[in-house]
C-alpha cells in the first residue's frame, strides 16, 4: 500500500448546464492534485487533497427567433478527503469535499436587428463535491486512475490522470 506525498494530474471531459433552443460544443478542461495519504486499518488508506481545477468551457449558440452565442468557464480549488480501498495495485476512491468555483462568460445575442450583449462578471461559488475514482499502481509511485465528480448541481465531469508519489 501506498503512503506519502503525490502530485496528479487529470483530463477533464466536463458536462455543463444545457440551455433551452441552444446548441453547446463542450471544451475539456485540466486538474492537477498535491495530496497526502496515511495509513488506517487493514486495506484502507486515508488521502487529503488540495487541487486546482480548470473545468473547461462551453460555447453555445442559438438560432431561434434570432442569433446569439455565449460562453461559460469555471475553475477553482477543491479541498478533498478521499480514503482508498487496495486490493493488490488496485485500489477504488470516493471523494468528498469542497470546492471554491469560478465562472465567468459572455453572451450576446441578435433580435430585430437589436444585439443585445452581457458580459458576466465573475461569480465566486462554492459548495460540495462528490466523486469515485478507480485506481492502478504500475509502479511504487507511479498510478494511473480515473473517475466521475460531480462539481456543482448542474457540473459533472469524467476525468482520467497520472499521480506521482514521492
Amino acid at each position: 500500500m501506498a503512503y506519502g506525498t503525490y502530485v496528479g494530474i487529470d483530463y477533464l471531459k466536463t458536462t455543463f448546464i444545457e440551455l433551452p433552443l441552444g446548441e453547446k460544443k463542450e471544451n475539456p478542461g485540466y486538474a492537477i492534485q498535491f495530496g497526502y495519504l496515511f495509513p488506517s486499518s487493514g486495506p484502507l488508506v486515508n488521502g487529503i487533497e488540495l487541487e486546482y481545477l480548470n473545468a473547461g468551457s462551453a460555447e453555445y449558440s442559438f438560432n431561434a427567433l434570432g442569433t446569439g452565442s455565449g460562453k461559460i468557464e469555471i475553475s477553482g480549488f477543491n479541498l478533498s478527503y478521499k480514503p482508498k480501498y487496495y486490493i493488490n495495485r488496485f485500489y477504488l476512491s470516493a471523494q468528498v469535499g469542497y470546492a471554491m468555483l469560478e465562472g465567468k462568460g459572455q453572451s450576446s445575442f441578435t433580435l430585430g436587428g437589436i444585439t443585445y450583449s452581457k458580459d458576466f462578471s465573475t461569480k465566486i461559488d462554492s459548495g460540495l463535491t462528490f466523486g469515485g475514482e478507480l485506481g492502478f499502481e504500475l509502479t511504487e509511485g507511479f498510478t494511473i486512475k480515473g473517475g466521475y465528480r460531480l462539481i456543482e448541481a448542474d457540473t459533472d465531469a469524467l476525468y482520467a490522470g497520472i499521480a506521482l508519489r514521492f
